[in-house]
């Protein structure tokens, strides 16, 4: 396919609108799967884990609107435009600020030894990360800044509008969402970094003489480190949108470039909840092995019901894959 007839064929907004719809459903699948099986499977009920749920109810309230509005017409002044945008900026902000906390959760319990000082930080990371991203979009909408952008600075979802003029809008960009994705950037890489160089030299004390247990911890952490490194890798084409919008506005425009973006922008804001699914679930022995027992509990009961005319299995056996992991691992993830 030659490069005109491929730039054409993104150039259709139905196309876009597709590719936006399989990802957002693939997302949506992957947060609520994430977010059930943590209430489900109770020897994955750890702290740390307990952060990707708060980061997946950020990802499917991002994401359902998205899914919503690929195929809904909006006007830039319309309500639908207006709820579209607080909920899924107030969600998108969500997912930054527990990212973020992951970040600094990790750091506390893994390099400064403090799991007692990160516990403590919990009910400070509620009132923050839920209440303050609630105070700002609110601010925003009484200010009448929510709205569209005529997919200038999103991947055509309703977001900050440009009626009220260009300079004023950016402002209300960055406090609304892209000085807080920049801030993460940087604090979530600088102490993943630490934590990673932690964690090498944790394993090169205790190569060979680590327990299976220990051992499955440290693969944990390894793993937890991912979370908000992803989140940089799936954010930054929004970010470098954004950048260019504000600094470049009378850039000559490279046609083929510019899809290329608005399809790595699309992509990358409504795939976090797939790909965190594909981490922490398919990836995770623990995980398909209460998956795998969950299934055939529930394959050998129905046997047990059709062959012996209802009569009860052990209950023991039944919830067998409910039962708490006796190491109590904090990172088994």
């Amino acid at each position: 396919m030659s490069t005109t007839s491929w730039s054409q064929t993104f150039a259709d907004r139905q196309t876009l609108n597709i590719l936006q719809t399989v990802i957002s459903s693939l997302s949506i699948f992957g947060s609520l799967t994430i977010i059930i099986t943590y209430f489900l499977f109770q020897d994955l009920q750890s702290t740390a884990r307990k952060f990707l749920v708060y980061i997946s109810i950020g990802d499917f309230f991002t994401v359902f609107p998205y899914l919503i509005t690929a195929w809904v017409e909006h006007k830039n002044d319309s309500v639908n435009c207006k709820v579209q945008s607080f909920v899924t900026t107030t969600a998108v902000m969500w997912s930054f600020f527990w990212t973020s906390a992951l970040a600094i959760y990790l750091y506390l319990v893994i390099v400064r030894k403090s799991q007692e000082r990160a516990e403590k930080l919990m009910p400070y990371f509620h009132v923050i990360n839920w209440g303050l991203p609630l105070a700002l979009l609110g601010a925003a909408l009484e200010n009448g800044m929510l709205g569209s952008g005529e997919s200038k600075d999103s991947g055509g979802w309703c977001w900050i509008t440009l009626t009220l003029g260009r300079r004023k809008a950016i402002w209300w960009m960055l406090a609304c969402g892209k000085f807080w994705e920049i801030l993460s950037y940087f604090v979530d890489v600088v102490l993943c970094f630490i934590v990673s160089r932690k964690i090498k030299a944790e394993v090169a004390e205790r190569h060979g003489l680590s327990s299976e247990s220990t051992q499955a911890a440290i693969q944990g952490k390894r793993k937890l480190i991912w979370a908000p490194v992803l989140f940089v890798l799936l954010r930054i084409w929004g970010t470098i949108r954004f950048l260019l919008f504000c600094f470049l506005p009378h850039r000559s425009k490279n046609y083929l470039i510019e899809k290329i973006l608005i399809v790595c922008h699309i992509i990358g804001d409504s795939s976090q909840g797939s790909v965190y699914f594909i981490l922490f679930c398919l990836c995770t022995p623990k995980f398909r092995e209460n998956v795998r027992k969950m299934l055939c509990s529930s394959q050998k009961k129905k046997s047990v019901r059709i062959e012996r005319k209802g009569r009860p299995s052990s209950s023991k056996e039944e919830h067998k894959y409910l039962l708490q992991n006796p190491e109590n691992i904090v990172f088994y993830t």
